[in-house]
């Protein structure tokens, strides 16, 4: 098999099998109402066809009396362990059984290939161990080989019996045949595999997913731009001469060793311009998105260099676009148009785009779930805040508003963006703003202005403080009443509560814009992005800022210890005040997760 059908096969059987590992396959124990340990026989997985029931039973009585069918002196061994005392013969014998007896008769209930190699491999370890003598014999009844593939089909089937007791509750009337092919389809989603890459100015995040958006594995590479790389792949990091995107993403094709059985590439696009949906990208929309370069210089140059390398390496497989400005193209003209002339703005397409929207569907379509109700009935001021920050008005399920503009410089600061300023401001920070840069930072073909390169670089947190990391802000921040009102009275010294509190400041700028153009029917605020779901204290604070709007109040306990979940409620109950309860919310984001599932559900990609 290759690298990549083994993660799934791992994966899919994983978190069944970790809670299922009998002693036999064919008994289970039980204490009865004295207290006193007895045995009884297994019973069969509901739903199984009687083809299939009968095959399983066959195999779970055959393994059984093969690894330990007898007792003695308190120990159970069986038939393999007894003929493998005998010297090779005896373990070449057991091998010969174990196939025909066990793995011969599970095929019969037509498992799919790679699940076969699976017992054939299980066999083959106990046979090679067998071959030392007696430690060997004892190694392989501890193993116990026939147990482990008893244990593999009754999954399977188990697996195949919940398809069809499913359907059957959906209200159709399947025959053993339909059941099969609907498990048949079952198993296709899970070996057709999705990659999804999410490109950022310096680094690259990979996710490998089967079409039933199953996580299989995981990639993350940072400090492209100042090398060396940091290169995380599946639990271990090592520091890379990594040049660019195209070399590092070169790299993780290396690592997986065979990308063959990849049908689609997900690429995350942040400018779209006025593409309303994903699209398979030929020449023309390559093409579109190298023009849009210069309005998203810190990304959509990263992009177009992965989607290059994957269309020279996997021709075969599809690569998509998903644009983060499509979720915003329901924006109404009135708040997306700039007051300028209307003819230039329409011919050179300058107008209010925004960004983060695979982030911000993600959000809605979590939050619908965690909430039980539709996406089109919520209201909703979502918050992603990282080291590139946006906020998002929601009305009905659908963009009203958002903070970013024609590029994702506009709106709130970040660790090296403005945000927004007065657009004038720039000709008087430097006489040059109109000039090409030469910093080699860039990225290479784009036509950056030094403007450009001081707002979107040069600027945000990291010019205030010294460092792009918001988590040492705040720990060095006075984040406190007193503080807050020291640096109002004209103390400007300290740098750290300075970038914390202009932060918040344009953070409440939005909240209380978008509650407005809400009119207060807003059912959550949600934070999130890597600050908004890490920072404690920024949630306090801006959650406590808008207490007079009506939201919830912040339960210390839930902001402190989010605990698991995708949606975590951080509002004390019945706090909220309104017409709708004002709930305050974190939601951890996944963008690369949301294209997998919007390329799963596109049957135009699978066609």
């Amino acid at each position: 098999m290759t690298f990549i059908l083994t993660k799934a096969g791992k994966k899919l059987f994983e978190k069944h099998l970790e809670q299922y590992a009998p002693q036999d396959p064919l008994y289970e124990f039980y204490t009865d109402g004295k207290g006193k340990q007895k045995r009884r026989k297994r019973s069969l997985p509901p739903g199984l066809s009687p083809r299939d029931a009968k095959i399983l039973s066959s195999v779970k009585r055959r393994a059984h009396y093969l690894d330990k069918g007898f007792h003695f002196c308190g120990l159970r061994f069986g038939w393999t362990f007894l003929i493998g005392l005998i010297p090779v013969i005896g373990d070449i014998v057991n091998a010969m059984l174990n196939h025909y007896l066990v793995i011969r008769k599970a095929k019969q209930a037509d498992v799919p290939d790679w699940l076969v190699s699976r017992m054939v491999l299980n066999n083959l370890l106990s046979a090679a161990v067998g071959f030392v003598p007696l430690v060997g014999d004892v190694i392989a009844a501890v193993f116990r080989a026939n147990s482990r593939n008893a244990g593999l089909l009754e999954e399977m089937l188990r697996l195949r019996g919940q398809e069809y007791i499913r359907q059957q509750e959906g209200g159709a009337q399947l025959s053993a045949r339909d059941v099969d092919e609907a498990l048949q389809f079952w198993m296709e989603l899970r070996m057709s595999f999705i990659l999804a890459a999410n490109a950022g100015s310096s680094s690259l995040k990979i996710s490998l997913f089967n079409r039933a958006v199953d996580l299989l594995l995981t990639c993350s590479i940072s400090n492209i731009t100042a090398p060396p790389a940091q290169f995380a792949f599946n639990g271990t990091t090592e520091a890379l001469p990594l040049a660019d995107h195209a070399s590092a993403f070169a790299h993780f094709l290396a690592r997986i060793k065979d990308p063959s059985d990849i049908a689609c590439i997900c690429h995350r696009v942040v400018h779209g311009g006025d593409y309303a949906a994903p699209v398979v990208i030929d020449h023309a929309a390559y093409d579109h998105i190298a023009a849009l370069s210069d309005l998203a210089p810190l990304h959509n140059g990263a992009a177009l260099a992965v989607i290059k390398a994957c269309l020279e390496t996997m021709p075969k497989a599809k690569s998509i676009a998903y644009f983060d400005s499509a979720f915003h193209t329901t924006i109404p003209r009135h708040i997306s148009s700039y007051p300028i002339d209307q003819s230039i703005a329409q011919k050179r397409g300058l107008k209010k785009y925004g960004f983060h929207g695979l982030s911000y569907s993600f959000i809605l379509r979590s939050v619908a779930q965690h909430l039980e109700r539709p996406p089109s009935s919520l209201n909703l001021i979502v918050l992603h805040l990282g080291s590139g920050a946006s906020a998002c008005a929601i009305q009905a399920g659908k963009s009203l508003d958002t903070s970013m503009g024609l590029t994702p410089l506009s709106g709130l600061p970040g660790a090296t963006r403005s945000g927004a300023v007065d657009p004038s401001l720039i000709f008087h920070y430097t006489n040059k703003a109109g000039r090409i840069t030469h910093d080699p930072g860039m990225a290479v073909n784009l036509h950056v202005t030094m403007a450009e390169d001081i707002l979107n670089r040069k600027s945000g947190w990291k010019v205030l403080t010294g460092t792009t990391d918001f988590a040492e802000i705040v720990k060095r921040a006075r984040i406190d009443v007193d503080a807050r009102k020291a640096h109002v009275n004209g103390n400007d010294e300290d740098k750290w509560t300075l970038a914390f509190d202009l932060f918040v400041d344009r953070i409440l700028d939005f909240v209380g814009a978008y509650h407005l153009k809400l009119g207060a029917a807003v059912d959550a605020l949600v934070f999130s992005g890597g600050i908004g779901e890490r920072s404690k204290e920024l949630r306090e604070v801006v959650a406590a800022r808008a207490r007079c709007l009506g939201y919830a109040k912040v339960d210390p306990a839930k902001n402190t210890e989010l605990g698991e979940g995708v949606v975590v409620d951080i509002g004390l109950k019945g706090e909220g005040k309104g017409e709708r309860e004002k709930r305050v919310l974190v939601c951890r984001t996944d963008e690369q997760l949301e294209m997998a599932r919007s390329c799963a559900l596109d049957e135009r990609f699978w066609n």
